[in-house]
């Protein structure tokens, strides 16, 4: 998260705890990438303390994945055995980053 809030805030500013890191993340250009996960942290820290939601990523139980290729059907048949395992896909083919399937449990 910190690398894509580095990279493109464009996708992450909806929220008040992203919009504190890009914030952050403009008035410290020069920090390094150590500093500025360890600011984040403390960011999406106070934000879960208040009752905020955040990326399953973070909690290391999502991951984005390249979409299966095939066809329709193919992909279809992928998903039907992610969700038999308990995994719950979500398709976003006009993510800010490319498209991709986010996986989640």
């Amino acid at each position: 998260m910190a690398d894509r809030v580095v990279n493109d805030s464009g996708g992450y500013v909806n929220r008040p705890h992203i919009q504190a890191m890009v914030r952050w993340r403009g008035a410290n250009p020069n920090a390094t990438r150590e500093q500025i996960v360890s600011q984040f942290d403390t960011i999406i820290q106070g934000a879960l303390a208040t009752g905020a939601t955040v990326s399953n990523h973070l909690s290391n139980t999502a991951r984005d994945i390249s979409i299966p290729r095939g066809t329709d059907v193919i992909r279809n048949q992928i998903e039907g055995r992610f969700n038999q395992l308990g995994v719950t896909v979500l398709r976003e083919p006009n993510a800010s980053g490319g498209p991709h399937w986010h996986l989640d449990q």
